[in-house]
This record gives structure tokens, C-alpha cells and sequence, in this order.
């Protein structure tokens, strides 16, 4: 089993930044992605469109110090990147066994 990776100290702060240097712009930039990638998840047929949308945030801010001298572009588009890897990660995954409610044979 993988081991959960979590965000270092200051990796969000550096993914504020990275979106934008006014931090009002950042997190209104940061709300209109992430809702970007929601919806594109549920589209896809997710049942967990919200958390992958995290992971895919996640995975961003964790790689932001590798990229933010030199990514040039539209940044929402790093993330639908990023969502696209996540996404077929998703669809390889076993399936959840679904629970049938007693009585409903």
C-alpha cells in the first residue's frame, strides 16, 4: 500500500502565491479551479468528484517549488493536467463493493 502523502508546511501558501501574488486574487483563482475541477469529475462520472479535486490540489501545491520558476501559461491548465492522471488513477482502482439495505432483495 502507497503511503498518504501530505503537504509540507508553506506548500499552500507557495500555491496561493504561485496563483497569484494578491492573496484575494489567489483564492478566488484557487475556489473557481477547484469548482472547475469538480465539475469535470462529477461529468466524468466520479462518485467522489470533491475529493480527487483535492488530490489533484494536492499533488499541484506539492510540485508548485519544481515548476514556479519556470511554468509559463494558463495555471488552471496545469491542474487539469494533473486532474487527468488523477482521474485515470481513479477509473484503474477496484471497485467499491456497494452495500444492499436488508429486506431489498
Amino acid at each position: 500500500m502507497s503511503q498518504l502523502k501530505v503537504l509540507e508546511p508553506g506548500d499552500f501558501d507557495r500555491l496561493l502565491a504561485w496563483l497569484d501574488p494578491d492573496q484575494d486574487r489567489a483564492g478566488q483563482l484557487y475556489e473557481s479551479i477547484r469548482w472547475r475541477l469538480i465539475a469535470v469529475l462529477a461529468s466524468r462520472g466520479c462518485h467522489i468528484p470533491e475529493e480527487l479535486a483535492d488530490e489533484v490540489i494536492d499533488r499541484v501545491a506539492r510540485r508548485v517549488k519544481d515548476i514556479e520558476a519556470t511554468y509559463t501559461g494558463d495555471k488552471a491548465i496545469y491542474f487539469l493536467g494533473v486532474m487527468n492522471n488523477v482521474h485515470h488513477e481513479y477509473l484503474r482502482r477496484p471497485p467499491v463493493p456497494r452495500l444492499v439495505a436488508a429486506g431489498n432483495d
